[in-house]
């Protein structure tokens, strides 16, 4: 089932450099393939695609069968499938580049969150000052927005 693909591709995606005795262009070469097959769920090629640009990044190349991929869907109607064939060919045009957006073992990395968004200040009070209406919190919204009443 689609499923355990999915599954399988985060897993390569994230840790296929640790499989010892089996290179990463192997991996790069079975997921090649399996980006053709029919799945039942249009989300599952994109699965395929992501752990293709991951390995990518780790193997620090870009595979011409990988390329192939990518040029092949990037005219996808799945705008997802496009989306991430266009990312793919973008990052791999600039392999330091994508190195460092996708590092290795990126998935254990400890993120900063700023909940307040405090960031985004000086933005807010700039629209603001030009007209644009603070934010309201569900609770604080007019009644009349309430199509679900």
């Amino acid at each position: 089932p689609d499923v355990l693909m999915q599954v399988v591709c985060w897993v390569l995606g994230e840790y296929g450099y640790l499989c010892e005795g089996v290179p990463l262009l192997r991996i790069v070469e079975r997921l090649s393939d399996a980006v053709e097959r029919q799945f039942s769920q249009p989300a599952t090629r994109c699965w395929v695609l992501v752990a293709l640009t991951k390995l990518v990044a780790q193997m620090g190349e870009y595979p011409e069968q990988v390329e192939e991929i990518a040029t092949k869907y990037q005219d996808s109607s799945d705008v997802l499938v496009a989306k991430y064939s266009h990312e793919l060919e973008a990052l791999a045009s600039n392999m330091d580049l994508m190195q460092l957006v996708l590092p290795v073992d990126a998935s254990c990395e400890d993120l900063e969150v700023d909940s307040a968004l405090g960031f985004l200040d000086g933005y807010v009070a700039e629209a603001v000052s030009k007209g644009a209406q603070l934010y309201l919190a569900p609770g604080e919204r007019p009644d009349e927005l309430d199509v679900g009443a």
